[in-house]
């Protein structure tokens, strides 16, 4: 499992969008004192109150998961007057935030590396140069000269970290056999 940097950025771009939705929201109410503002005063409740059971629920890096919240949060923004593209891109937003809590695994078998990013990604040993693992740091050098590190998120023993980059140095001669085999 790699180390997750997006859950900061995303818990303080969730509380932005929570308050700025709360504050509209009454806002709006106040200033529209009709039956029109009942709908919206009912979800603006019922959004502190997945708030606070978010609150309540704390993930193991000690960031709730927004998600609930910031789908009432657009749901207000959709029966607001002219709101309708913010409560779009608040739906977009939710699940973003629910993906920055999905831990970040690489997965290495004999086909490939896959990398369980926003979109998942797949890369077969042809297309790398060099994988390993040293001072707990993912290093993966594909041949078209781009690169890619990221800091693994539990150590690992040494022998696990040797077992690894030996593997992974095996899969590349395999592959390295394999293209320039007969018929190529």
């Amino acid at each position: 499992m790699l180390a997750n940097n997006i859950r900061k950025p995303a818990h303080y771009i969730s509380w932005l969008l929570v308050i700025i939705t709360f504050l509209s929201g009454t806002y709006f109410s106040i200033t529209h004192l009709t039956l029109a503002a009942i709908p919206i005063l009912l979800l603006l409740i019922v959004m502190i109150i997945s708030l606070i059971i978010s609150l309540k629920r704390l993930s193991e890096e000690g960031y709730p998961s927004f998600f609930w919240t910031i789908i009432f949060a657009a749901l207000c923004w959709l029966i607001l007057p002219a709101g309708f593209y913010i409560g779009i891109l608040l739906f977009v937003a939710a699940f973003l935030e629910r993906q920055s809590h999905i831990p970040v695994e690489v997965g290495i078998n004999e086909d490939g590396i896959t990398l369980n990013h926003l979109p998942v990604r797949f890369y077969n040993w042809q297309l790398i140069e060099r994988c390993m693992v040293k001072d707990g740091l993912l290093t993966i050098d594909y041949k078209n000269n781009k690169l890619y590190q990221r800091h693994i998120a539990s150590d690992i023993s040494d022998d696990d970290e040797k077992e690894l980059n030996e593997y992974c140095i095996s899969c590349i001669r395999q592959a390295a056999l394999i293209s320039s085999g007969p018929g190529n």
